[in-house]
């Protein structure tokens, strides 16, 4: 090989040798995604009416002036649209309510609107509105304002919460066993048709809805047990889970599903003082505190997003219940003054 090709293949070996070099990482680091909380409920004026408030990244935003009590009982975001439902008092009646963006549209004038689900731009409400002449409530659902009602009115019947999946509507909540009981047996219904939920004796409504595929998940507020103390409890696809071991004391308020894990979010009850709860949250059967259990403190409802585990209720400050949430068991107090909260919404920002 003369001198001219050593020359040649030294290069060609160096050329290779540089093309084979690893890229230089960039120093920045990944983008790791930021949420914004919204946290729903009601404060409570100077006149003791409850202003609709919800707090935003901890801002609060009312939807009413106070001049009549109002009240938030649920929450959902959609891009850049906040809708908030619940109800507005006046002198003669309770109007069931949603707000978008704050604007008020007046869905059953004697009624209760408590659960929003936004599909697509559909927007389903549940609830219930005043039977034949203001008797009984009726379980009613409302697609884009439209009413469909679920009961027959000739007793109490309410929705408590909506989830849609594809062109199935399922909702749940509670009827009473007669025009005259104050017993309440839980119920869900899938598109109309109501289903039947085992092992119901005993318990007062359904507390918290979730749909994750096939799987129908639902809460109940709490049953009697033996002891008559308040028991958690969930169905499955109509099986109560867990059945013969439940949480003693515990009244679910919400329930939410990722992948395998089931949490509810509720209150440990005093046995000996039912007016005495702690907030606290129940994983796969197990039940954590969130507050001391010498502290009075509610926990109404619960939202997994990621990792994260929120919390929203109220706990007492300086002497009276206040807006409260907890992030992986890390109070957030949202006010000074007398409120709660009843509903959150978690979105990536």
């Amino acid at each position: 090989m003369n001198f001219k090709n050593i020359i040649t293949t030294i290069l060609i070996a160096i050329f290779a040798l540089s093309s084979c070099k690893k890229q230089p990482i960039d120093p920045t680091p990944l983008s790791v995604p930021t949420y914004t909380v919204y946290a729903a409920g009601g404060t409570y004026s100077a006149n003791s009416h409850i202003i609709a408030t919800y707090w935003k990244d901890g801002v609060a935003v009312n939807l009413t002036d106070g001049s009549t009590s109002a009240l938030i009982n649920d929450i959902a975001v959609q891009g850049n649209d906040v809708y908030a439902v619940g109800y507005i008092t006046s002198a003669t009646t309770t109007a069931a309510t949603y707000w978008k963006n704050g604007a008020a549209v007046t869905l059953a004038n004697g009624g209760n609107a408590l659960s929003i689900y936004i599909n697509g731009s559909d927007i389903y409400v549940g609830g219930y509105s005043s039977g034949p002449n203001n008797s009984y409530a009726v379980a009613t659902y409302w697609k884009n304002g439209v009413a469909t009602p679920l009961s027959d009115g000739t007793s109490n019947a309410a929705v408590r919460n909506i989830v849609v999946q594809g062109n199935d509507v399922y909702a749940s909540g509670y009827k009473t066993n007669s025009p005259y009981s104050v017993l309440t047996t839980a119920v869900y219904w899938k598109n109309g048709v109501a289903v039947s939920l085992p092992n119901n004796n005993g318990l007062s409504y359904t507390s918290g809805l979730v749909v994750q595929g096939t799987d129908v998940y639902v809460s109940a507020s709490y049953t009697l047990g033996v002891d008559n103390s308040a028991e958690a409890i969930y169905w499955k696809n109509g099986v109560v889970i867990p059945p013969g071991n439940v949480v003693a004391n515990f009244n679910p308020t919400s329930i939410a599903v990722q992948g395998s894990d089931v949490y509810m979010s509720g209150s440990i009850i005093n046995p000996t003082n039912a007016l005495f709860q702690t907030a606290a949250y129940v994983k796969n059967g197990v039940s954590y505190h969130l507050t001391d259990p010498s502290i009075a403190s509610k926990a109404a409802t619960v939202v997994i997003s990621g990792t994260d585990i929120y919390i929203g209720g109220a706990s007492t400050n300086n002497g009276q219940m206040v807006a409260t949430y907890w992030k992986n068991g890390v109070p957030v107090t949202l006010s000074a003054s007398q409120s709660y909260i009843t509903s959150m919404a978690v979105v990536v920002k």
